[in-house]
């Protein structure tokens, strides 16, 4: 007999896009050892120049200065910053942050402060590892390392 467990077509239907991405991405990364890989790849942090590589808390508070403080930063790098902070507040408010109302407000003030990097550690931090982090940015179109 045959184990697996067909879909059927209502099921296939059903399922989020969400969860097809997570599909493919989960097949993508285990041909061939390519999961070991990916997760030490994203050991080190999120990529964000070659060979530079930033935690995810750091990540949205670089977004957030971008996104409120950069005045001569181009447009289309102020949105693709906004675009990630809204998936990251989405993500992390799923997963049970629910202060991203005030990360945002402490964000968007002239003076950083020691709570403000613990909330945006604990908006990352209810998002999951960096791995996790990196899928919820390439969620909205963004890849790490700046690429689009």
């Amino acid at each position: 007999m045959n184990s697996k467990k067909k879909t059927t077509k209502h099921q296939a239907i059903l399922r989020s896009d969400a969860d097809i991405w997570e599909e493919r991405l989960r097949k993508q990364s285990t041909v061939g050892g390519a999961h070991n890989r990916v997760n030490q790849n994203y050991e080190l942090g999120i990529p964000i120049a070659e060979g530079e590589y930033a935690s995810p808390t750091e990540c949205v508070l670089m977004c957030g200065f971008l996104v409120f403080h950069a005045k001569h930063a181009d447009d289309d790098v102020r949105q693709f910053a906004r675009r990630v902070l809204d998936v990251v507040f989405a993500a992390a408010a799923e997963k049970g942050f629910r202060r991203t109302d005030l990360l945002e407000t402490m964000m968007s003030k002239r003076e950083p402060s020691p709570r403000m990097r613990v909330l945006a550690g604990q908006a990352t931090a209810a998002i999951g590892s960096n791995l996790a982090f990196a899928r919820v940015v390439a969620r909205a179109g963004v890849i790490a390392g700046g690429k689009q």
